[in-house]
């Protein structure tokens, strides 16, 4: 087991304590519709809903501020009004964590939807990640914009 590996168990325990705290007051919830007809749009779609979890308490979700965009990426802004970033998210561990390809698994027939809920959240409240960031071995950062129709 690689040291970093063997970190993530823990770090996914002190991630939590916010939540714990009442500090995360956001649910994120993943939606992943299949399309029977093997094309987004065509057929009977099938949801399933996962929640984003960190050791059981809501992940860190709030509101992007333009000025990380260039303090973090040195290109300009890549953040418009109204984008979210969740996480990070701790990557797959024996006993928890997300498995980072999971994020990128919109295909023909997947559309991957978030819904963000809680205090101040309009009732078009859902999104679609625009990217998302891999702080290396240790966090998975999602970057989420409102969905240009609802699901």
């Amino acid at each position: 087991m690689a040291f970093a590996t063997s970190l993530l168990a823990s770090l996914d325990r002190i991630r939590s304590i916010p939540g714990r705290l009442g500090l995360h007051p956001y649910t994120v919830t993943r939606i992943t519709r299949t399309w029977s007809s093997g094309t987004i749009g065509h057929g009977t779609p099938t949801d399933v809903e996962a929640v984003l979890r960190v050791n059981g308490q809501n992940v860190h979700a709030r509101q992007a501020a333009e000025s990380e965009a260039d303090h973090y990426l040195e290109t300009g802004p890549t953040f418009v009004e109204g984008d979210w970033l969740v996480g990070p998210l701790t990557p797959e561990f024996a006993g928890g964590g997300y498995d980072p390809d999971t994020f990128d698994g919109q295909s023909e027939a997947v559309e991957i939807f978030y819904r963000i809920e809680g205090p101040g959240m309009a009732v078009d409240n859902t999104f679609k990640a625009t990217r998302k960031a891999s702080s290396g071995p240790f966090g998975i950062t999602l970057t989420l914009r409102r969905a240009p129709y609802l699901p």
